[in-house]
C-alpha cells in the first residue's frame, strides 16, 4: 500500500503544478486598472517559481521512485503547456519583442514537429535535454521580471532577463536541431 502512494507522489506534485499554471494564468490575464495590479503579477512570479521547482521534481522522484508511466509524461507536457502562454506574454509585453517571438515561433516549431513525427512514425517525441533547459531559462526569465517589475533597478533587471530570454531561445533551437537529427536518424527521444 505504501509502494503504490510512493508511486503517486510525481502526478500529486503535477497536479499541484497544474493548480499553480491555472492560476498563474488568472494572475497574469486578470489585469487591473493601476499598472496591471502588481501584486497579482508578485505572486504569480511565486507560483511559476514554485511550479518550475515542481517540474523538476516530479520528472526526478518519477524516476528515483520507478513510477514513471506514460499518462505522467502527457501529464507532465500538458501542465507545462499551460504555463507556456502567460510567459510568452509576459516576454512579449516586457522584454525583447524580436527575442519572445523567436521563442514562439521555435515552440510552435517543436510542436508541428511532434505532430509530424507522431502522425509520420506513430511515435511520441519527449522534449530532450536542450528543450528540459529552454524552458527553465524561459522561466527563470519570467520569473525575475515578475518579482523586480517596476523597481529602481529595472533597467538591469531587463538586461538580465533578457539574458536569459536569449539563452532559452537558443537552447529551443538546439532542442529542434536534436529533434530534426533524432527524426531523421535515431530513436534516441523517445521514453
Amino acid at each position: 500500500m505504501a509502494g503504490s502512494l510512493k508511486k503517486l507522489i510525481p502526478n500529486i506534485l503535477t497536479g499541484l503544478r497544474l493548480v499553480a499554471a491555472i492560476s498563474i494564468f488568472l494572475l497574469v490575464f486578470y489585469e487591473g486598472t493601476h499598472m496591471r495590479d502588481l501584486n497579482n503579477y508578485r505572486i504569480a512570479g511565486l507560483m511559476l517559481f514554485f511550479a518550475l521547482i515542481t517540474d523538476v521534481l516530479d520528472g526526478f522522484l518519477a524516476r528515483k521512485l520507478n513510477a514513471a508511466t506514460r499518462f505522467g509524461y502527457f501529464f507532465d507536457h500538458a501542465v507545462d503547456f499551460l504555463l507556456i502562454p502567460p510567459m510568452i506574454y509576459l516576454t512579449l509585453k516586457y522584454l525583447s519583442f524580436y527575442l519572445a517571438v523567436s521563442y514562439l515561433v521555435l515552440e510552435i516549431g517543436i510542436v508541428l514537429i511532434s505532430l509530424v513525427r507522431l502522425i509520420i512514425k506513430d511515435k511520441t517525441l519527449w522534449p530532450n535535454t536542450f528543450g528540459r533547459l529552454s524552458f527553465g531559462f524561459l522561466g527563470a526569465s519570467v520569473c525575475v521580471l515578475l518579482f523586480f517589475l517596476p523597481s529602481p533597478i529595472w533597467r538591469y533587471i531587463f538586461y538580465l532577463a533578457n539574458t536569459l530570454l536569449a539563452i532559452a531561445v537558443f537552447l529551443r533551437l538546439l532542442s529542434i536541431l536534436a529533434f530534426f537529427s533524432d527524426f531523421k536518424g535515431g530513436e534516441k527521444n523517445e521514453q
